[in-house]
């Protein structure tokens, strides 16, 4: 029995339905249910915030995607969101990955390591500035991952322009060589990297530290040696969607997958090793990007002159 019923059936017993005690019984009941709804105010004193309205900003990373003013192209980068209201943070600083872009990426990271977020949220800033969830795989590439046999532990510059692919969520195709694709997976390996391809041709996989999916590629019955083995390259130039290839000199394999690349119209980025002479043991890096036969032969007379001096 509600309280208006329990009311009633008190008055009742006493008053006997005088329609004077009715009146006052409805008063009652009004003054008791606006009590209940609506406090009092204290004079001088502001009603409180909702916590979406007056919060503390909980900023966390996300992958925020938008479309360059300039040209016309879409970029990717990691900044921080709030999770409470989804504002992003002002002091964010986008870094393009924008292949033609590299050399910006590295003056802001130098030779810092950045980090790994693991599976972000992805987002779409629309010109008015307004954040809209979108799926991780709507602009998602597949990179061909290379790298020259003579390469031993990445630089950290290098293995910063992997790492800023794995925040975007790509997709990697990598070989199975024992000596520079061992040291790419490693990098993969120790971020718990998922999205990942082997590629080997031969009778079985060599190297796949990650137990990552695997694809076979065959190669012709007759061949031997370099032969069966850049088959898989080839058909990764064919898979991927760009490239990145770490150059310790104009090595033949590694050469030879730039070349592929750009035969098939796909822009290629390299990381350019040098040692430093001052510190043999570590290396000068730069990066170039090869979109075309041009840059390709300027790519080739480079470690032309790196050979004269």
């Amino acid at each position: 029995m509600n309280e208006k019923s329990i009311y009633k059936k008190l008055i009742d017993k006493y008053n006997y339905g005088d329609i004077r005690s009715r009146s006052k019984e409805n008063q009652f009941y009004e003054k008791v249910s606006s009590d209940k709804v609506v406090a009092k105010q204290k004079p001088g004193l502001k009603a409180k915030s909702t916590p979406r309205a007056n919060h503390k900003h909980d900023y966390k990373p996300v992958v925020i995607w938008a479309k360059n003013s300039s040209d016309g192209g879409i970029y990717g980068y990691v900044g921080n969101c709030c999770s409470v209201c989804g504002k992003k943070e002002t002091n964010t600083i986008p870094v393009i990955p924008y292949l033609r872009s590299l050399s910006v990426r590295v003056y802001i990271h130098k030779n810092t390591p950045i980090k790994y977020y693991g599976t972000l949220k992805h987002l779409w800033e629309r010109s008015d500035g307004e954040l809209i969830p979108i799926d991780e795989t709507t602009f998602m590439k597949t990179i061909f991952l290379g790298s020259s046999k003579t390469v031993g532990e990445i630089p950290v510059e290098a293995s910063n322009e992997i790492i800023e692919y794995m925040n975007l969520g790509y997709r990697f195709v990598v070989g199975d060589c024992r000596g520079a694709d061992y040291f790419i997976q490693k990098l993969l390996l120790n971020n718990n990297y998922k999205n990942v391809i082997v590629y080997y041709s031969g009778e079985r996989c060599r190297i796949n530290l990650g137990n990552w999916e695997e694809k076979y590629v065959p190669a012709d019955k007759n061949s031997k040696g370099y032969d069966i083995y850049k088959r898989k390259d080839e058909q990764m130039a064919i898979d991927c969607d760009e490239g990145f290839m770490i150059l310790n000199g104009a090595t033949r394999g590694t050469m030879a997958n730039i070349e592929r690349l750009i035969a098939l119209g796909k822009e290629c980025a390299a990381a350019i090793l040098e040692k430093n002479s001052d510190s043999p043991e570590n290396y000068n890096v730069s990066f170039q990007t090869i979109i075309n036969e041009r840059h390709f032969d300027q790519l080739k007379d480079y470690f032309e002159k790196i050979n004269n001096r």
